[in-house]
């Protein structure tokens, strides 16, 4: 089965998306596709009507499973368990609330076999709604091409250092081979309202670049109850301490590898994430640490004097 595409559909009281979003995988043009559902412990209607999917779309895939946690796991769990019954070469995840783009795993296995080597990579996640007042469906046409979809030529040690000062990857639009997930042990139980960042960052730290699909893949669905919607809302304060977690487990270890710059960012990003995990009602303090920490002259002194350090070690290193 060298060309089996195995696809996780991960649900959460998604009874409102989850149908659309399983016909959007049924649809896609590539016939060689492992379906793999897993409902992490759903309370409403969800599991129903998985079950009725499935019994109407009997034949299309190679082979399907569906997985029901008795009890809630979280986002990092869910993920693992799901990816670990997988048995396709390649391998996407998506939230049963997000839709499939048309062709999008067809034009995945192509990109990958034109690659020498391939690890993860992602493409276009295009950010939608359903609007209740219209009646109709918004997409968002102005994707940010110029920002997200760099790949720095493959360097990883470029990849991870810009991937460390800001989590830019969209998740809806990942793909990423099964033995390399494998390879750095799945996705990290301790984080249970964010599976991707930390992810990524162990792909790089393991020496695995990413590579970018520049074509739609995903249709991300913005809605009050998804986690994104509500961070962008109003702080979600375990995502943060998730976030924060992920800095200090994986970027502060390895601060070394970021310019002088880049380790004020994440400084500066990091102490951002504390202030709004400490309350919202302190709207000015909220808004403005960032502010403070980048007007702060003695913050820029010790930039100059770490840059100047690296500069000399730079200097008598080229010397010897």
């Amino acid at each position: 089965m060298a060309h089996l595409f195995s696809v996780v559909v991960v649900t959460h009281n998604h009874e409102r998306f989850v149908e659309e979003c399983l016909d959007s995988i049924r649809d896609q043009s590539l016939k060689e596709i492992e379906l793999v559902v897993i409902d992490d412990a759903s309370i409403d209607n969800t599991s129903d009507i998985i079950d009725r999917w499935f019994s109407r779309n009997d034949k299309r895939f190679v082979r399907k499973i569906l997985i029901r946690n008795e009890v809630r796991l979280g986002v990092s769990k869910t993920h693992t368990v799901g990816v670990s019954k997988t048995s396709g070469d390649l391998v996407k995840y998506i939230a049963g609330d997000d839709l499939l783009c048309e062709n999008a795993l067809e034009n995945i296995i192509r990109f990958v076999a034109d690659l020498p080597e391939f690890y993860f990579g992602y493409g276009m996640a295009i950010p939608f709604y359903d609007s209740l007042a219209t009646g109709t469906r918004v997409f968002n046409e102005e994707i940010p091409k110029s920002r997200f979809l760099k790949d720095y030529g493959g360097d990883c040690k470029k990849q991870f250092r810009k991937l460390a000062c800001f989590d830019f990857i969209p998740a809806p639009s990942t793909f990423f081979s099964r033995r390399a997930i494998e390879s750095v042990g799945f996705f990290d139980a301790e984080f249970t309202r964010t599976e991707d960042w930390h992810t990524w960052l162990k792909f790089l730290l393991n020496g695995m670049n990413y590579s970018v699909l520049r074509k739609p893949i995903a249709f991300w669905r913005r809605h009050r109850d998804s986690i994104s919607t509500k961070s962008s809302i109003s702080p979600d304060k375990l995502f943060l301490k998730d976030q924060i977690a992920v800095v200090d487990k994986y970027v502060t270890p390895n601060i070394d590898r970021l310019n002088c710059l880049e380790r004020y960012h994440v400084f500066c990003d990091r102490k951002y994430r504390e202030t709004l995990t400490e309350g919202t009602e302190r709207t000015i303090s909220k808004f403005l640490s960032k502010a403070y920490l980048a007007i702060d002259p003695m913050m820029w002194r010790r930039i100059v004097e770490i840059a100047a350090s690296d500069s000399r070690k730079q200097i008598r290193k080229n010397s010897e």
